[in-house]
């Protein structure tokens, strides 16, 4: 959706319960999108705005509770820990971009906000909205069962973002580095026509390592396929993932035959250095990448620096600050492979989420811009799906194969993660659940799925082994019950022999 078409509609829900003398909760996915709601909220309403994160100290909070018990702040905008904030006369609960995977909690305790906020508000009987232009495969499976209302505020349809989109295969490319030189033409015309480009990464990339002559600035490729070599530290080897072409004995530069070889280590932090080499005498703003806290006065300062001068922009994948920047021409995902061979399942809905809001938001404010996915898997169908027929065409593709392959939404998925300092106690601990569940419950053949998530691994800080379990079925009310049997027939067992479970709802990193 839209910021300010979003920051209009909560004004106009706002009023309706301010009238009542309601109180009324808008939950934020981070501390950045918290404080842009809340700079736009107070520019046009007078309505006493509080704000609850988790960098206020303890006489602040303890001020924001007390305030909240005696209805003198109406609004409060916080995290995703606001939503167990007692109020005297809850109202309205308001989810922002309820698909984010940062409303799921791992400490102190494992929770999802989203589901908290959802019982909140059945049982103080008020409504609760979930906002989000892209929304999550729960929502929407919901929404197709008439469990929840749907409003559409969107003024223009999602699929038309397809025409800016350009799929550029990394095969038959020619690359500069990791760029194609496409894409670099592309860069640099914008740049001279006053224009700014985005490079959009992925906030959990892959880390990897490659081998740069620092005579020629030219990183070693491969002379088949054009991809740049991989370098593997342990078996000292140059490795194509494309070709799969081996290159064991590396002394001389392979374009201008010098030794001045040196190892080039690429992330987040240092990604910079192959920026410099492939783009010379170019400013760069690293915005949201390596620090995702960013205050307003920050914010502000950085969006005076976007209009005065162009440049390129480097972004995480959380993209709710892409509205406000100006000038935009180009926008590329770089490393996008790293959602198809990663092991999640729910890489590619991540990725889906990411693309969408990216290009809604540049295209509500600026029409002609180009939006590049270079990638080795250029025939992918589920990218082609999302990129040409648009965002719903794809989550009911997806749906239909979530269905098929009784995955999630269809089924519930719950981790039991056992830790112990031996490993024969983990092992023993896992054989005891199998045993207990093949024992004392009559469950029809595949109906119910056991299996292995992850394999034994030591911790090198704690020396602790642990291993995990997947359950699946398609009652969440069942596993429950075969929860509680398997905790309160294994507590005085795993209390002898020290063995912890940890037990995890809606999977995300798994």
């Amino acid at each position: 959706m839209n910021f300010f078409l979003k920051i209009e509609t909560y004004l106009k829900i706002l009023k309706l319960v301010t009238t009542k003398k309601k109180q009324t909760l808008i939950l934020t996915p981070n501390v950045n999108t918290l404080f842009q709601i809340k700079y736009f909220l107070k520019k046009k309403n007078n309505i006493p705005i509080d704000v609850y994160h988790s960098k206020l100290n303890n006489k602040q909070k303890c001020y924001i509770l007390e305030k909240a018990k005696i209805i003198k702040n109406i609004i409060i905008i916080s995290t995703a820990n606001g939503i167990f904030i007692p109020f005297c006369r809850l109202g309205l609960i308001i989810i922002d971009q309820e698909n984010s995977t940062e409303y799921i909690k791992q400490k102190p305790c494992y929770y999802n906000t989203k589901f908290i906020a959802i019982i909140r508000a059945y049982q103080e009987n008020i409504p609760i909205i979930l906002e989000s232009i892209t929304p999550d495969l729960l929502t929407l499976k919901k929404l197709h069962s008439k469990k929840y209302l749907y409003f559409n505020l969107y003024k223009k349809n999602i699929k038309y973002v397809k025409n800016t989109t350009n799929i550029i295969d990394m095969k038959k490319s020619k690359c500069y580095g990791i760029f194609s030189t496409e894409i670099i033409k592309k860069i640099y015309s914008s740049l001279k026509n006053q224009k700014t480009t985005i490079l959009i990464i992925a906030k959990k990339m892959i880390f990897f390592s490659v081998l740069i002559c620092l005579h020629c600035s030219l990183i070693m490729k491969c002379s088949t396929c054009n991809n740049f070599y991989k370098l593997n530290t342990l078996k000292e080897e140059l490795f194509c993932h494309n070709c799969f072409s081996i290159i064991k004995q590396f002394v001389k530069c392979m374009y201008c035959q010098s030794y001045c070889l040196h190892i080039l280590n690429i992330n987040r932090k240092n990604i910079n250095k192959l920026l410099n080499i492939t783009f010379k005498k170019i400013r760069f703003l690293f915005f949201n990448l390596i620090d995702d806290n960013c205050t307003t006065k920050n914010y502000l300062n950085i969006l005076n620096l976007t209009k005065n001068s162009p440049r390129i922009i480097l972004m995480s994948d959380s993209l709710e600050n892409l509205t406000f920047i100006s000038n935009i021409k180009n926008i590329v995902f770089f490393n996008l492979d790293y959602y198809f061979y990663y092991y999640k399942f729910r890489a590619m809905e991540f990725f889906s989420h990411a693309y969408i809001n990216c290009t809604y938001n540049v295209s509500a404010k600026l029409k002609k811009t180009n939006t590049f996915i270079p990638t080795y898997f250029s025939k992918n169908h589920s990218l082609n799906i999302l990129v040409y027929k648009g965002f719903y065409s794809f989550i009911n593709n997806l749906l239909k194969l979530r269905k098929y392959n009784i995955l999630p939404p269809y089924t519930t998925h719950i981790i039991l993660k056992i830790t112990s300092n031996f490993s024969k106690n983990v092992q023993y601990a896992i054989s005891l659940i199998n045993s207990l569940i093949k024992n004392n419950f009559k469950i029809p053949n595949g109906s119910l799925l056991i299996m292995p998530c992850t394999m034994f691994s030591i911790n090198k800080f704690t020396q602790q082994h642990s291993s995990s379990i997947l359950l699946q079925y398609y009652c969440k009310n069942f596993l429950n019950k075969i929860l509680n049997f398997i905790l309160q027939s294994t507590k005085k067992i795993f209390l002898r022999y020290k063995i912890k479970i940890l037990i995890i709802v809606d999977p995300v990193n798994y």
